[in-house]
């Protein structure tokens, strides 16, 4: 879970701020911009159970949400009226 921000704060797994309830994977790509390189992440909103699912199971639960994301094939996407994977 992280602030929206990639980096030091994507081992925190509590609640977020600013963009509600977030899980986001960091990707291995970045791209450059007139500013410098960018580097990308897929935030997920969390619906209640998978939030619950998250802070019962702390980084395992983290993984295996992930896999579960993937392995429903809209991990890059977020959707309210989507079934819960946890």
């Amino acid at each position: 879970m992280t602030h929206g921000l990639s980096g030091p704060f994507i081992e925190r797994l509590e609640p977020s701020v600013g963009f509600g309830l977030e899980l986001a994977l960091e990707v291995d790509t970045a791209v450059r911009d007139p500013y410098g390189e960018v580097k990308l992440v897929t935030v997920k909103a969390l619906l209640p159970s998978e939030l619950a699912y998250l802070l019962e199971h702390g980084t395992e639960g983290l993984a295996e949400l992930a896999r579960r994301f993937a392995d429903s094939g809209e991990e890059h996407l977020s959707r309210l009226k989507r079934k819960p994977v946890a």
